[in-house]
């Protein structure tokens, strides 16, 4: 196939002059033939912009805003730009131009060569790889998610990120769960897994980047909320009841205190005897100066760099605007003079196992058992 041929069933939308807002061109759903000289148009971009090097600004859901340029424009810092860089800046621009490229999605869905790379990008296509592309993603578009290389999948995702051809902020957040409902249950191709790991994180990372409240994405954030909950616990027990602490110390404690032969039988007694040893040596440690306990348990808070989109091919178009995101009390996302930080307790989503914590919990299993002679003795941990 040549590339004429492609670009014949491709075409791509362009906005007449007269559709400029204060010199900016905004996107429009029209298909419009492509130009006279064959080339084929920036999304977005006027004829006039298009006449003077195609620089033409476009504006995408997010409202951060993203500049349209031919290949052979150069970054004015000429260093900023790393190899990675110039890979997910050189992707984004592409993702523009080829944003409205759509072949006639009806029939039959259209067999799909084999196709897998790392980080898949239009530049590892061939003519003939990228026309299936875009009339699987044309189906796609609509809802039909037909069989395919997870890579186009991978893809795709790449671009709901970078708000490419999505109608809204939730539009693209509700395709992206879609996308990973359906390959990561019905793909059988090595690395599904990791594509759904990823999903998952990047799910969370679009509800932070472009802003959308905790509560409309509530379970991509569940498991954090649920770790975050217990280790607020743990680090301001005081005032709790002994039955509110006592799931926190269950889920951080390496000692496995629910399979402990006291707390089976007695297992509501123990968990107010657990929560308020906890509580006291929280206090004591305030009293003697000795810190935080549960810090010593969950971590200490601490600021540190974020990879907004890990694994990703993705450019950060917004890079000037400072934000911030509460995910909770105890966690926040913030983007400071173009680069993304996280300030939390702990490094993971999940809570991890404390061995400090299980030692505690284990003595207090032992000297329970000397108090109320129950069942055999249990050795004291050699210091």
């Amino acid at each position: 196939m040549k590339t004429d041929e492609l670009y014949d069933v491709a075409e791509v939308n362009i906005v007449a002059e007269d559709e400029l807002v204060d010199g900016d061109a905004i996107y429009d759903d029209r298909a419009i033939p492509r130009r006279p000289d064959g080339n084929v148009a920036i999304i977005g971009a006027s004829r006039d912009a298009l006449a003077d090097g195609g620089n033409a600004k476009a504006r995408g859901h997010g409202g951060m805003g993203f500049n349209a340029r031919p290949s052979e424009w150069k970054h004015p810092d000429h260093n900023f730009r790393s190899l990675w860089e110039s890979k997910t800046l050189d992707f984004w621009r592409d993702a523009v131009r080829y944003a409205a490229a759509e072949i006639d999605a009806a029939g039959e869905p259209r067999p799909v060569c084999a196709f897998s790379r790392f980080y898949p990008t239009y530049r590892d296509m061939s003519e003939e790889i990228l026309h299936e592309y875009f009339a699987w993603r044309t189906r796609a578009r609509l809802g039909i998610y037909d069989a395919a290389p997870l890579s186009f999948a991978t893809l795709h995702a790449y671009e709901l990120i970078a708000g490419i051809g999505t109608l809204s902020v939730e539009d693209g957040f509700r395709r992206l769960a879609e996308l990973d409902e359906y390959y990561s249950k019905n793909v059988d191709e090595a690395g599904v897994d990791i594509f759904h790991e990823h999903m998952v994180r990047w799910r969370r990372d679009y509800a932070i980047y472009y802003g959308m409240g905790i509560d409309d994405a509530p379970e991509i954030f569940e498991t954090i909320l649920a770790a975050d909950e217990m280790r607020e616990v743990l680090l301001y027990p005081s005032g709790r009841a002994p039955d509110d602490i006592y799931p926190a110390l269950l889920a951080a404690s390496s000692y496995a205190m629910e399979r402990s032969a006291f707390v089976r039988k007695y297992p509501a007694d123990a968990a107010k005897i657990y929560g308020r040893v906890y509580a006291r040596l929280a206090r004591l440690y305030e009293e003697s100066n000795l810190g935080n306990l549960g810090e010593k348990i969950v971590g200490e808070k601490s600021r540190r760099n974020y990879q907004m989109f890990l694994g990703a091919v993705f450019y950060d178009s917004g890079k000037g605007e400072d934000v911030s995101r509460e995910i909770d009390s105890i966690r926040r996302v913030e983007r400071r003079n173009g680069e993304w930080f996280i300030e939390s307790y702990g490094l993971s989503a999940t809570i991890a196992k404390s061995r400090e914590l299980g030692e505690l919990m284990r003595e207090a299993d032992r000297l329970m058992r000397i108090e109320f002679n129950f069942g055999h003795a249990m050795k004291r941990k050699a210091e």
